[in-house]
């Protein structure tokens, strides 16, 4: 059901959706190698989960990461060493250069610059707040020149709980050169403050990206209504 409606949201709005039974992670670097991406940004890293899927499944040109939490990226850190085409950097992304206190939550994977929600630390208790931590924010386009090189085919992944809409806002200027765009985004409100589905559709379908895939994120056991999904976007 829930698919279904999603699926009808996105016809409107003139994209496709399908279900897929094979491996996302696979499948993903399909498109990434059909796409000639030379250059991965991976923002909200955590411990390098998403670059070390990729390095399994073959990719190998060049990865740069971005972890903000202190003890994420230490352990983040030790992986990039041991891998001259991927890099890291312990600052996050968003709309403008400021420190700002991000919400570690006791699973740490999950932590964010926006307040949890009840529902969610109800659905997933590991994202509840543990403490708070002093964190620098640069935005995209600051950074992006320096970064990108001579890179030719660059894919954004962001996994930001919530603070997607707010990384987008300072990549204004970047999001042009991008050639793939993946992003995680709410049915509900996980996050307080962020921005849903809906209209994280019609802005991406204004900045010329197509949505290409639509994947099962979060899940409410209880309901079992899907509250999350992983979005992954083209210049076609």
């Amino acid at each position: 059901m829930v698919f279904t409606q999603v699926r009808r949201l996105a016809r409107q709005l003139g994209f496709d959706v399908a279900h897929y039974s094979k491996s996302d992670l696979a499948r993903r670097a399909r498109i990434i190698a059909r796409h000639g991406i030379d250059l991965v940004l991976d923002v909200g890293a955590n411990h390098g989960q998403y670059a070390k899927g990729l390095r399994s499944h073959g990719y190998r040109a060049e990865i740069i990461s971005f972890e903000p939490v202190s003890a994420a990226y230490s352990v983040l850190a030790q992986a990039c060493a041991r891998d001259p085409k991927w890099s890291c950097f312990t600052y996050a992304l968003g709309s403008e250069a400021r420190s700002a206190q991000i919400h570690v939550a006791l699973s740490n994977d999950s932590s964010s610059l926006l307040a949890v929600s009840d529902e969610l630390t109800r659905i997933a208790p590991g994202t509840a707040s543990s403490r708070t931590e002093t964190i620098e924010v640069r935005p995209l386009d600051e950074v992006y020149g320096s970064l990108v090189g001579g890179a030719a085919h660059v894919m954004l992944k962001i996994d930001a709980q919530g603070f997607e809409r707010e990384i987008l806002r300072g990549a204004e200027g970047s999001l042009p050169k991008l050639e793939l765009l993946q992003l995680e985004m709410s049915l509900a409100e996980m996050y307080r403050g962020e921005t849903l589905l809906p209209e994280m559709l019609r802005f991406l379908d204004a900045q010329g990206f197509t949505a290409i895939s639509l994947e099962n994120g979060l899940v409410d056991r209880d309901t079992g209504y899907l509250k999350q999904v992983d979005g992954l976007f083209a210049r076609l």
